[in-house]
Order: C-alpha cells, then structure tokens, then sequence
C-alpha cells in the first residue's frame, strides 16, 4: 500500500515536472528546461517506465531541442540517439512523429536536406493528424521551420501542403492570434514574401514565447531586400537578443552572420545570470545560494519549490560550470566571492 502511494506520488511528480520542463523551454529559459528534463527522466529510475514512458519520449524530445538551440556537442550527440529511438517506438506514434520531426531538425542543423526528404511529410506536419494534443510538445509554429526545411529538399509541393493546411485550420480559429501569426510566417517563407513576413512579426509582438518570436522577426528582417535595410536590421538586432537571453548561441551566431552582411557589428551579449557568478543562470544561483550555506537537497526542494531531483541535476551542471566535484568546494568558492554563511543551515 505504502509502495503504491509513494509511486504514485511520484509520477505525479512527474507529469508536474514534464510540464515545467515545457514551459521553461517555451519560456526561453533553456538551461533551465534541460534541468528540469533531465531531473524527469532521472525520476523514472525509481518508478520505471511502465505507462509513463511518453513522459520520457518528452523530455528526451525537449532535451534535445535544447541542444540544437545551444550548439551543445555532447547534448547533440545524444539528440542524434534520442531521433532514433523515438522514431522506432511502434507502441506510440506519438513519439515516432516527435522522433521523425527530431530526425528532420537534426538533419538541418547538419546542412544535409537529404536525410529530411526521406521522412514522410505525415510524420512532421503537426497537423497532418488533426489539431496537435496538448500532450504533444510539438508547435503549430514548427511550421515555418518544416516549410523550410522541405523546400531546401526540393519538396516545394508538400511545402505547399503544410502551409495550406494551416492557413485553413488558422482561418475559423480567430481568437487564437498565434494560429495567424504561424500561418503568416509559414506562408511568408514559403513564397520568400518580407511583407507577409513582417505582418507576421507584427502578430508576433505578444507571444509569450520569445525563442517563436525572434524566429519570426529573424524571417522578416532575412527577407527584407537590401534596399530596406533600416527595417530589417531592427528586427535582427532584436531577434539577437531573444536569442542571446536564452543561450540559443546556435540562433543567434545565425542572426550575426545576417546582421554582418547588412554592414553591422552586433554587440556582444550573452544569456541571463547573476551578477555575481556569470558561470550560472539565475536558478543555479538560487540553488547555490542555499547550498553554500548548508541546506541539503531536500531543503533547497522545499524552499523552491522544486523536486530533489531537479536540485540534484542544478548542482551536477554548477559543478561542472565551476570546475568542482563536492559542496565543500562549493562553500569554499562561495566564500571567496563574498556570499555570506550566516546560520550555517537554512531557516525555514
């Protein structure tokens, strides 16, 4: 009985980390998304896969998303892997599109349109199944970059699918703006249209998701002939920093390449941290700050908000960000850089 309690306690942990780990990538806080991915999957050690393995499917998927955004060898690498096996889940067709649409970004990110032409087009449009699941990780505005990626194939007919199907699914659906702001921006890359594009980026100004947002401004100010310049090179400078904010380093050395060819040097900039320590994000930071005097793991948990596991996975990236291997090296460092110990352990 207590078994059953504790595990089911603990896959309720579990699909409330899957849905944080989704809204930290929404978000465009990347690092922290990988986090709490990895906390996800390091929880299914305890209560097995059993029926929960889409959850995994999920994080692998968003692990890897990460890892395309931030040009990370090692989580690359492990992208490559996770395509490959989502793809082969013949239990979930769920999983085999995200693996088929892993597959097809995985291909881009290389350059090599081939491997993404030999995917059928039924597995990557996320509407070729109907309206997406709110299960599915998967985003109407992964259109534009599947309009792209098939016209780089030469498959400029199911390009044509794609965007037809969502300016019709769009069209009854007025009180959802980013369905228009999708459609526009898959039709503006389709037809290399900047006006359509730049009434995209228009929709676009409200999007809670900046990572959605700097893609459709990147698309405007590309499109934009040199002619236009003065309208395009605010759009980059402002994609570039959407990018730079989340450490998409991949995205924003694309949005600098761009913005060089228009004649300029864009500033320096780099993802959010704190201050004080330019190693970590904010959340490492706000773990580090408890750790450093004393709290343990489960501590750090409660007074975040957080799961042990998520705690866990902060520190294994603290640690490597600092080049450390235990929390007394940790209080060490935090000592040299001024953080006050005071009390020894955390008061709740």
């Amino acid at each position: 009985m207590q078994t059953a309690q504790r595990d089911g306690i603990s896959a309720n942990i579990r699909v409330w980390s899957m849905l944080r780990f989704r809204a930290l990538f929404c978000s465009g806080q990347l690092a922290d998304a990988r986090t709490e991915a990895e906390a996800t999957i390091e929880m299914a050690d305890e209560i097995g896969d059993g029926s929960y393995g889409y959850l995994n499917h999920v994080a692998r998927y968003i692990l890897a998303r990460v890892a395309l955004h931030t040009r990370d060898p090692a989580g690359l690498a492990q992208a490559r892997r996770s395509a490959v096996r989502l793809g082969q889940e013949q239990e979930s067709p769920s999983s085999q599109r995200l693996g088929a649409w892993l597959m097809a970004l995985v291909a881009d990110a290389d350059g090599d349109a081939a491997p993404a032409a030999r995917i059928a087009v039924q597995a990557l449009d996320p509407l070729a199944s109907g309206p997406l699941s709110t299960t599915s990780p998967r985003m109407y505005a992964d259109s534009a970059r599947l309009t792209r990626i098939l016209l780089a194939a030469g498959r400029r007919a199911d390009a044509e699918s794609v965007v037809a199907r969502l300016e019709n699914f769009a069209t009854p659906h007025p009180d959802f703006p980013f369905l228009e702001c999708a459609a526009r921006h898959a039709r503006a890359v389709l037809d290399g249209d900047p006006d359509i594009a730049l009434r995209a980026a228009a929709l676009s100004s409200s999007d809670p998701r900046p990572l959605v947002r700097a893609a459709v401004l990147e698309d405007a100010g590309r499109l934009l002939p040199d002619a236009r310049a003065a309208e395009a090179v605010p759009l980059l400078e402002t994609a570039l920093a959407s990018y730079a904010g989340a450490g998409a380093e991949r995205d924003a050395a694309r949005v600098r390449s761009l913005l060089r060819a228009r004649g300029v040097r864009p500033a320096a900039s780099g993802p959010r941290s704190a201050p004080a320590w330019p190693e970590l994000t904010e959340s490492e930071f706000g773990v580090v700050s408890l750790v450093a005097r004393g709290a343990t793991n489960r501590e750090v948990a409660e007074h975040l908000y957080l799961s042990p596991y998520t705690v866990n996975s902060h520190l294994r990236h603290v640690f490597t960000k600092l080049g450390i291997r235990s929390r007394v090296e940790l209080a060490g460092l935090a000592a040299t850089r001024g953080m006050s110990a005071e009390g020894g352990t955390m008061v709740r």
